[in-house]
């Protein structure tokens, strides 16, 4: 049970990301966007880990934490951003909560995981739930539609791959440390970039601060979460948050910039809580 809360805690924080990515993508671009928003988190870590008094020096597994860093932040955060310049930030989260079904096929192709009927099902009620909240079909297909589906899709498949990985390569390391290491690396790996992406103009206040609420509450918070699920509930647990995370994205949407609910947003939350528990059956 304690498993559950701490997923809906986290999904509850992730649906502010989409939120919040939204309102800072046009001012600051996807890149320098992430850029800060993976380096806040590190900042906002690192000071935990030194009061904690953990070994931050010895023995760290930085080859493990590179490769997290990249398919766990960098990766798919860049390519939510370009998603969510052209596509509202709920249909960004809606495609992102392919997830799970990206996480059982590398579980089972690259780590022999077994896979059940229940499971497929729990996929398959998972997205049927999240469609519900949105109505995909009255997207209007263009270009740029074509794209932020695409990069919302990579950006899945990324998370799939790298909450298997983690939960083998990092099974040794403290949730601390790998949370505040993989958005370190992350950022050191976009750092080079930033030169040629920075904006002509100073971004408003509302930008800034949704950048700064990234950084620290919905990355640097939030991953200490992710990191602590993976290791105690495995990485198809965890991946659920995706199911979740769309339908507090609608919630926080209407309560905060006055988006309208629906219907469809009681009945997904029923599919998906089904969904969460059939696709951890065993």
């Amino acid at each position: 049970m304690q498993a559950y809360l701490w997923l809906i805690l986290l999904s509850a924080l992730w649906g502010f990301s989409f939120i919040f990515m939204r309102v800072a993508v046009p001012s600051f671009g996807p890149i320098l966007l992430i850029e800060l928003r993976t380096l806040i988190a590190a900042l906002t870590l690192f000071p935990i880990l030194a009061l904690l008094k953990r070994n931050i020096k010895a023995g760290l597994p930085l080859k493990p934490l590179w490769i997290t860093g990249i398919f766990n932040s960098a990766l798919p955060f860049v390519m939510i951003s370009v998603a969510t310049k052209y596509v509202p930030a709920s249909v960004a989260a809606v495609l992102n909560a392919t997830t799970p079904l990206f996480s059982l096929l590398v579980a089972v192709l690259l780590y022999r995981q077994q896979m059940n009927s229940k499971n497929v099902l729990g996929v398959l009620l998972g997205l049927t739930g999240v469609a519900a909240l949105f109505g995909l079909g009255a997207l209007t297909i263009t270009p740029q539609v074509l794209l932020a589906c695409l990069c919302s899709l990579i950006a899945a498949a990324s998370y799939g791959f790298a909450g298997n990985y983690a939960r083998h390569a990092l099974k040794q390391a403290a949730p601390l440390v790998t949370s505040t290491y993989s958005q370190f690396f992350a950022a050191l790996a976009l750092l080079p970039l930033v030169p040629f992406v920075l904006p002509d103009q100073t971004p408003p206040v509302n930008a800034s601060v949704s950048v700064l609420a990234l950084g620290v509450v919905c990355t640097g918070l939030a991953y200490l979460i992710y990191f602590k699920l993976i290791r105690e509930a495995g990485a198809v647990f965890t991946s659920t948050v995706t199911f979740l995370a769309p339908a507090f994205s609608v919630l926080w949407g209407g309560l905060l910039l006055g988006e309208h609910l629906t219907l469809g947003l009681a009945v997904g939350f029923v599919l998906i809580v089904l969904s969460v528990r059939l696709i951890n059956a065993r």
